[in-house]
């Protein structure tokens, strides 16, 4: 019996006989057995079959989700815990994950924005005259 074999390359489990890679192309004459195989396709390895393993987040726990996530300041302790602990689904954890990302990007523009006015309103006297006129102050 031939022992299992995965690709150098990629990772992935080979059929006997194979000599080229059906998924990345790389010939197959620096093969790995199972016992060699990298720990990092392993690890992705094991994802995978998590991800697939899991089950479904269904329309009502995402309407809950997102109900929980118009809670200001509760909203962002609940993506922390979603996108780091352990016990959210891979949806809900790669969710909160891009939620986070998109909000230190929003934060980051309304930052730069923020001290742009404050520059521009700061360095011209007049021009803060002209503003608080139009306001009625």
């Amino acid at each position: 019996m031939e022992e299992n074999r995965f690709c150098a390359g990629c990772g992935k489990q080979l059929e006997p006989g194979v000599s080229v890679c059906p998924y990345c192309g790389r010939e197959m004459n620096g093969t790995a057995p199972a016992a060699s195989r990298p720990a990092s396709t392993e690890a992705a390895s094991r994802r995978s079959n998590e991800e697939r393993d899991s089950p479904a987040v269904g329309t009502g726990e995402w309407f809950v989700v997102l109900l929980l996530l118009g809670i200001p300041l509760v909203n962002v302790v609940l993506l922390l815990i979603w996108a780091f602990g352990g016990s959210a689904s891979p949806s809900k954890r790669n969710f909160s994950r891009a939620v986070l990302v998109f909000l230190v990007i929003a934060f980051c523009v309304w930052l730069a924005s923020f001290a742009a006015g404050l520059a521009i309103l700061g360095g011209n006297p007049d021009l803060e005259r002209r503003i608080l006129e139009l306001l009625g102050r």
